[in-house]
């Protein structure tokens, strides 16, 4: 029995868990406002990130409101890992449903660094990548390679979200930088 519930006592932390972000997020307010269409949807917390990048991932705007496609649209937006927190909560007005969103947006430019050496080979590389550029959760990237005195590198472009859809489309451009061994094919041997 000890060891069933040592087995069981991750599920039931994650399922509180769950149970109370959603009745936080959601107040007493969703059974009230369940069916209705939501009127406007108001965000607070954004810096960077455009407002477009949230309206993309709710893909519930103007039809009746379900708690599961709400739940489902802010469990997108979590996913993108450009934000530390998203809390939603639906207000109820005259004939009217309001989603306030909350958000709190994360650090999402990365640096790019690395030295190495061995075998009389030395090698640098600087760079950098943000995986929200311009706040359009667009990846754009660079970084320098320096080995052995050779300079090369690479600028990348991602954008998962290619014509609004969850497709992705990307580029790359590499300058690449290889040392290769030269071997002479005339060789005289002394006998």
């Amino acid at each position: 029995m000890m060891m069933i519930k040592r087995l069981l006592s991750p599920f039931v932390s994650a399922a509180v868990i769950l149970m109370a972000v959603s009745s936080s997020a959601w107040g007493d307010t969703s059974e009230d406002v369940a069916g209705q269409k939501i009127d406007s949807i108001n965000v607070t917390g954004l810096k960077r990130t455009k407002e477009s990048v949230i309206f993309r991932e709710l893909r519930f705007a103007g039809d009746p409101l379900a708690v599961e496609s709400l739940q489902e649209g802010l469990q997108r937006l979590r996913n993108l890992q450009i934000f530390n927190w998203v809390q939603g909560e639906i207000g109820k007005g005259q004939n009217r449903s309001e989603l306030t969103l909350r958000v709190e947006e994360r650090w999402t430019t990365i640096p790019i660094f690395r030295v190495a050496s061995g075998g009389e080979t030395t090698s640098t590389i600087v760079g950098l990548y943000d995986i929200n550029a311009l706040g359009r959760y667009i990846e754009l990237g660079g970084q320098y390679e320096n080995l052995n005195g050779r300079h090369g590198g690479v600028v990348w472009f991602r954008n998962p979200r290619f014509l609004d859809q969850r497709l992705r489309i990307g580029g790359d451009f590499w300058l690449l930088t290889r040392n290769r061994d030269l071997y002479n094919t005339k060789l005289t041997v002394l006998i």
